[in-house]
C-alpha cells in the first residue's frame, strides 16, 4: 500500500452526518482555543514588563477558556452534538457534565474579561476622580456580580445525566428563565462597558478625533452582545427539541464564538496603535512609541535698531527625537510644555551669525502647566 493510500484510507477525526454535527463543533472548538492563546501571547508581548491587574485576569481568562474547550472535547468523544437516539444513557450523562461544566467555565470567562476591559480603562484614564471612578468600580462589581449569580443559575437544580434528554425539562425546571435573565444581564454589563469610554473622553480637552479613536478601541466589544443573543435563541430551542443532545450544537457553536471575540475584543486596546492614539496618562513610568519635540531658531529680520542694523534671516530648525518602549506618565491629550526660542547671534561660520547679523539675542520660553483639566493655562516667560 502506498503512502498515498494510507493517508486516503485514514478516517477523519469526526465526520460530519445527518445525525452527527460533531465535525463542526470540533473544528469551531479548536480554532476557538488557537485564535484566544494566539491573543494573549500578542498581548503578553505587545505589553511586556508593564503587565497590570487586567493583564492577569485576561491570562486567567484565557487559561480558563481553554479548559471551557477542553470540556466540549471531552464532550464530543462521548456523543455529544449527535442523536440521542443513536447514543446510550452514558453518554448522556458524560455529555451533559460536559455541557454544563463548559456553561459555568464560559460565564467565568466572560465575566473576567469584562473586569479585564473595564480595568484597562482605569488605567487609561487614571487622572479621572469622583463619579468616573465610582462609575468603573461599579461596572467591576454589577460583572462580577453576573458572573457568580450566572455559574450559580446555570448548574444549580440540574441533573447531567438528563440536562440533554428530553427529559430535561422537568428535571431542570425554569431553565429557558435562567437563560434568559443570564442573557440580558450580559448584554446590559456589555452595553454599559462599550458606553463607558464616551462618559470619561467626553469631558476631557483633547481632539475629537483622539476620543473617537479611544471609543473605536473599546467598542470592538459590541459584537459579543450580538453573539450572546444569538447564543439564547439558539439555547430555548434544545430543551423541547426531539433529539437534545444534537440541537445544543448551536448553542454551543454561538458561544464558542462569544468566548472568541470577547477575548480578543479586550485585546484590541492594547495594540501599539490604539495605545498611542489614547496619548493620556497611564501612570506606568515609561515611554510608549516615538515622540518628537521640535522647536525652531530664526534669526532677527533687516530692520534698524538704533544704529546697529541685522541681515537677512533664515530658518534653522532643530528637532528633539525621543524614543522609547513603553508608556509615559507624561502622555496628555495634548502637548503640556511648548518651549519656542528666538536665537540672533554673531558668531562665524555655519550659525546663524554667518549671515551678518549684530549680538542681538531675543530669547523667549513660554510654560504651560496644567494643574487640572478645568484649570486655566499658565504661562510662565523667563
Amino acid at each position: 500500500m502506498s503512502v498515498q493510500d494510507g493517508l486516503g484510507s485514514a478516517p477523519p477525526l469526526s465526520a460530519v452526518y445527518p445525525d452527527d454535527q460533531a465535525g463542526t463543533l470540533w473544528i469551531v472548538t479548536i480554532l476557538t482555543t488557537v485564535y484566544v492563546v494566539l491573543s494573549a501571547v500578542v498581548r503578553g508581548f505587545v505589553k511586556w514588563g508593564i503587565y497590570g491587574l487586567d493583564d492577569y485576569l485576561l491570562a486567567i481568562a484565557t487559561l480558563v477558556c481553554v479548559g471551557q474547550s477542553g470540556t466540549i472535547f471531552h464532550g464530543l468523544s462521548h456523543g455529544l452534538s449527535k442523536f440521542n437516539s443513536i447514543t446510550n444513557r452514558d453518554q448522556w450523562e458524560i455529555s451533559g457534565r460536559s455541557f454544563i461544566a463548559s456553561e459555568v467555565l464560559a460565564i467565568f470567562t466572560l465575566c473576567l474579561a469584562k473586569c479585564s476591559v473595564v480595568l484597562l480603562m482605569h488605567r487609561v484614564f487614571s487622572s479621572n476622580s469622583g463619579w468616573k471612578v465610582w462609575l468603573r468600580v461599579a461596572i467591576v462589581l454589577l460583572s462580577l456580580a453576573w458572573g457568580i449569580a450566572g455559574m450559580a443559575l446555570v448548574s444549580i437544580g440540574c441533573r447531567a445525566d438528563t440536562v440533554l434528554t428530553r427529559k430535561g425539562v422537568s428535571e431542570c425546571p425554569g431553565q429557558i428563565a435562567r437563560w434568559r435573565i443570564i442573557t440580558i444581564a450580559d448584554m446590559s454589563t456589555d452595553t454599559l462597558i462599550c458606553l463607558l469610554p464616551v462618559a470619561l473622553t467626553w469631558p476631557l480637552q483633547m481632539p475629537v478625533k483622539k476620543k473617537v479613536q479611544v471609543v473605536i478601541a473599546f467598542s470592538f466589544r459590541l459584537p459579543v452582545v450580538i453573539f450572546s443573543a444569538l447564543h439564547f435563541t439558539h439555547l430555548e430551542q434544545y430543551p423541547t427539541a426531539t433529539e437534545p443532545l444534537y440541537s445544543i450544537t448551536g448553542a454551543l457553536l454561538m458561544q464558542q464564538a462569544m468566548l472568541l471575540w470577547s477575548l480578543i475584543s479586550a485585546t484590541i486596546p492594547n495594540l501599539k496603535a490604539f495605545m498611542k492614539s489614547f496619548s493620556l496618562d497611564f501612570g506606568l513610568g515609561l515611554t510608549f512609541g516615538t515622540s518628537q519635540q521640535k522647536s525652531s531658531d530664526y534669526p532677527l529680520q533687516n530692520l534698524t535698531i538704533g544704529s546697529a542694523q541685522t541681515r537677512p534671516w533664515r530658518r534653522t530648525p532643530t528637532t528633539t527625537h525621543d524614543d522609547g518602549g513603553g508608556m509615559s506618565t507624561s502622555l496628555r491629550p495634548d502637548p503640556h510644555r511648548h518651549k519656542s526660542t528666538v536665537v540672533h547671534t554673531a558668531e562665524d561660520g555655519a550659525s546663524v551669525g554667518s549671515h551678518g547679523s549684530q549680538d542681538l539675542i531675543i530669547r523667549k520660553v513660554v510654560d504651560w502647566h496644567v494643574r487640572s483639566e478645568s484649570s486655566d493655562r499658565d504661562e510662565i516667560p523667563v
